[in-house]
């Protein structure tokens, strides 16, 4: 058994976990300071709980976002399970991760009491067994955090990820900004990269009676959130569009016509030939939509007329931009997403 010495700063500020711990250090008002002193003596600091206190904000996302140097954040703490807020903080990691940030996630105990011990730990992928060779394999990321699942293997074939657990019953794919864009019930995945995808991607693997276990994330080199979208020319008319419900109007045959659709997270083309068309003039953005669905009388529009904040439970189109319009052009640029997905 290694033995690595730890130390929570806990005053005059949010909470910071120092480990590997050479000379103790001042809990100063300014962070940064704390973090700087930490990793210059070859330790490593630890954002504690973020999700803590009854407004789940003990450490708001602004300083960890303008933080630099932290090795990672408590994406899950124990000892919150009986105190106010949320042990969980993989919202947080995700929106850092979503900004390019290279932090990792740890799962820790937080014993304050005899039963908070065997909460969470992390496993470790160490080349040595020391403890040098346990903090070098941690500021890598060569580990993962659990509450109970046990994962036995994590391999990249090419452009496929593959985890293996002794004892998961569903696992999630999570990419940019916490989405999931797969799931697969038992104690295997293996997700291959395809299309528009994030910037990395990670496993959650979930248990028996609500326990987890987290990879630390695989980042995609060239992946679409780190790109420039795609921009198009809308074409400028003289007079407003007839809007009737069908593209029956002369001026769409003067549209730009954004297609073919692949679905959100692949190269897949949508199951539904889906057409975007788009036209503008002085005062509004025309689009039209069409979808080859083979049966339109059983889309779903339960939503009530007027309630624009509830359509996104009905089968319905959202349309994301970035607009550009330059002075005395007869063209509208039109920046849309780095992915698209039709019905």
């Amino acid at each position: 058994m290694i033995l690595i010495e730890g130390s929570e700063i806990s005053a005059n500020g949010p909470h910071i976990l120092q480990i590997g711990i050479g000379k103790p250090v001042r809990p100063e008002n300014d962070r940064q300071k704390v973090i700087d002193r930490i990793t210059k003596q070859g330790a490593l600091a630890i954002i504690n709980h973020p999700n803590w206190q009854s407004h789940f904000n003990h450490c708001p996302q602004k300083l960890l976002q303008a933080w630099q140097g932290y090795t990672g954040l408590e994406i899950y703490n124990g000892v919150i399970e009986r105190l106010a807020g949320s042990p969980l903080a993989t919202d947080r990691w995700d929106m850092l991760l979503s900004e390019g940030r290279r932090v990792w996630g740890f799962g820790n105990d937080d014993s304050h009491r005899p039963e908070d011990t065997g909460l969470a730990w992390n496993i470790v992928w160490a080349r040595r067994h020391s403890k040098k060779g346990i903090l070098d394999a941690l500021v890598q990321g060569s580990f993962y955090a659990s509450t109970g699942v046990e994962i036995t293997d994590i391999r990249v074939h090419g452009r496929t990820l593959e985890v293996k657990t002794s004892n998961a019953q569903k696992m999630i794919v999570v990419t940019d900004g916490g989405q999931e864009v797969a799931k697969k019930d038992g104690k295997r995945i293996a997700y291959t990269l395809a299309g528009m995808v994030g910037t990395y991607i990670r496993i959650e693997c979930i248990g028996n009676a609500g326990t987890k276990a987290w990879t630390q994330p695989f980042f995609i080199e060239g992946g679409s959130s780190g790109t420039k979208p795609p921009k198009t020319k809308v074409h400028m008319v003289s007079r407003p569009v007839r809007m009737t419900g069908s593209a029956d109007d002369p001026l769409w045959k003067k549209a730009e016509v954004l297609s073919p659709y692949v679905s959100l997270g692949s190269a897949e083309p949508v199951k539904y030939k889906t057409v975007t068309r788009l036209l503008c003039d002085r005062k509004y953005i025309y689009a039209a939509f069409e979808c080859d669905h083979p049966d339109p009388s059983n889309l779903k529009t339960a939503a009530a007329k007027g309630k624009s904040h509830s359509l996104y439970t009905d089968d319905s189109v959202e349309l994301f931009a970035r607009i550009h319009l330059r002075r005395s052009a007869r063209h509208l640029y039109w920046t849309g997403p780095g992915a698209n997905s039709g019905l």
